[in-house]
């Protein structure tokens, strides 16, 4: 990171990224918030405050499958799923369930 940047957000795909990011931003002793769309256990591993969307895998597995089958099968399907996530900080004190589409 540039240090004339004025960055104060870091929003990545994995925890394994966040938990590096969260790391580094310690490091430099910036203070920038970092956000991840996981929710592994790596999280309970890491310093400092990352918070993520835990996203239901094992759920999504199962809408990806069957909305593929019923389009080879040329069957309707729903195009629009919505599925819970929840929004989880670091420490896991302040979880929210949320509805977002997949």
């Amino acid at each position: 990171m540039a240090k004339n940047q004025n960055i104060n957000a870091l929003i990545l795909n994995s925890d394994f990224y966040a938990v590096f990011a969260k790391k580094i931003t310690n490091e430099i002793g910036k203070k920038i918030y970092v956000a991840s769309f996981d929710g592994t256990s790596l999280l309970k591993m890491s310093s400092g405050n990352i918070i993520h969307i835990k996203q239901p895998f094992e759920e999504m597995r199962k809408v990806s499958a069957e909305t593929l089958l019923k389009k080879i099968n040329q069957e309707k399907y729903q195009k629009k799923r919505y599925l819970n996530y929840e929004l989880i900080d670091k420490d896991y004190r302040n979880e929210v369930k949320e509805k977002e589409t997949f």
